[in-house]
């Protein structure tokens, strides 16, 4: 073999060097523009961390009222005068109390483990895989669909109230209310910062609250007015009546319909210990005015109690103006419940390569599949017969998985090791009036809606 020359092999050396510069300067052009293009990630997750704008404690307790006050409140005297007073009383004070610690519990489980913006799903991916996400996920969705489906409901039936016999009902008419309700829903989709709800959230609380104290100074009228009272209250002993309990299980389930938003008003406020205080300060508030409202109704118009309160007033202009202004609060609110459910569905794979986030018309598309998914549950609310029973439904099947099941799990897997014994057979407790309850009520609600139905 011939050996190389000096000169030759250094000039093998020199091109071997030239291209390994080669190489490095390319590897080093790579690494540096994608040091620029995670440089420009990092700057793009700043803006949209500073564009997240935190409720003052004053627009987190209006949103939070307005999350649990819309159409259960409406429901809650009907399911009283059901069940009994007392037994309705006890029933319903009892389920307050446990959803106040069951919420309380998974708090803790999220200050625990969790970290600020973190929601219920992503709380349940911790502890139950993929799997337990998407079942907390469907819950949720189910959950606010019904709420916003009942709100539709009363739409419609508030319509037919006014403006129709009470024996006959105009698909033609329904169909025209709709299309006025949807008028005022569909421009708000376009919102998709829950924070800015806020100022919907004041006026259709101003308007609730006119109305329920128009129902509450009518109610007093009839208790004062003993000829009137006497003609409407003709079970006014029945305290108990055990055979409509599951209706009054569901319906105060049902009644604290804030679940779905609960995670999602939260991560609003910047102080967890601030929303804590405004979480309690409102339960209690709530859960006055529920007992209260529900015991007047009651008594005032005993066996004359229509399913959906307002609709036991006298049509008359003044009451009319009422019941237009609480269709308004529910109409304003439907974007509220529904922005957490559409939110999830957003971020899944089938929907994201739908509406395409990256693209420039990605708010006109979700616009778009957000005007979907609401005429999909307009056309639910046209098949529902029966308002009650279809809360009692709702709050029997994903109220108690959300409320009751769920917290009760993670807690317990959470503190297992420092939870006391007292704690946790209470615990065991609240899961089992969840799981016994929420079985019996939907059994009781698929029931009587399939003999509506019919």
């Amino acid at each position: 073999m011939m050996e190389k020359s000096p000169s030759i092999f250094q000039e093998d050396v020199q091109q071997a060097r030239k291209s390994s510069d080669t190489t490095i300067n390319s590897i080093n052009q790579e690494l540096s523009q994608n040091q620029k293009n995670i440089q420009n990630l990092e700057v793009q997750n700043d803006k949209s961390q500073s564009v997240q704008k935190f409720s003052s404690k004053q627009e987190a307790t209006v949103n939070l009222f307005k999350g649990y006050i819309g159409s259960g409140i409406l429901a809650l005297p009907y399911a009283f005068q059901q069940s009994g007073y007392l037994l309705a009383t006890i029933i319903f004070l009892m389920i307050a109390l446990i959803v106040y610690r069951t919420m309380d519990l998974l708090f803790q489980v999220a200050e625990k483990y969790g970290k600020k913006g973190m929601t219920y799903e992503q709380l349940a991916q911790l502890f139950f895989g993929r799997k337990g996400m998407f079942c907390v996920k469907f819950f949720i969705i189910i959950f606010q669909f019904g709420c916003c489906i009942s709100y539709i409901i009363f739409f419609l039936k508030f319509f037919e109230h006014v403006f129709e016999d009470e024996n006959e009902t105009n698909k033609l008419h329904e169909f025209l209310y709709l299309c006025i309700a949807l008028a005022i829903i569909l421009p708000m989709n376009l919102i998709n910062n829950i924070s800015l709800f806020a100022k919907i959230s004041f006026v259709a609380n101003f308007f609730i609250i006119c109305t329920l104290l128009a129902i509450i100074g009518y109610n007093i009228h009839l208790l004062i007015d003993s000829n009137t009272h006497q003609q409407n209250v003709r079970n006014e002993t029945n305290l108990f009546d055990f055979s409509n309990l599951p209706l009054m299980i569901g319906v105060s389930i049902y009644s604290f319909e804030c679940i779905g938003v609960i995670f999602s008003i939260k991560n609003t406020v910047e102080d967890d210990k601030v929303f804590k205080s405004i979480f309690k300060f409102t339960s209690v508030i709530i859960t006055l005015l529920y007992v209260g409202f529900s015991i007047l109704g009651a008594m005032a118009q005993g066996d004359s109690l229509s399913e959906i309160i307002l609709f036991s007033l006298p049509k008359r202009s003044d009451v009319a103006y009422f019941q237009i202004t609480y269709a308004i609060a529910l109409v304003m609110s439907y974007p509220l419940q529904l922005l957490p459910s559409l939110q999830i569905i957003e971020s899944s794979r089938l929907i994201k390569s739908i509406i395409k986030p990256q693209e420039k018309n990605y708010k006109m598309k979700r616009f778009f599949f957000r005007t979907f998914v609401t005429i999909i549950i307009s056309s639910f609310a046209f098949l529902i017969p029966r308002f009650a029973i279809f809360l009692n439904l709702i709050g029997a099947f994903a109220g108690t998985a959300l409320q009751f099941v769920f917290p009760v799990i993670m807690y317990n897997f959470s503190f297992q090791h420092d939870i006391s014994q007292k704690q946790k057979i209470l615990n065991y407790f609240y899961l089992g009036i969840g799981i016994i309850g929420g079985l019996a009520s939907t059994i009781f609600s698929i029931v009587d809606l399939c003999k509506s139905d019919s």
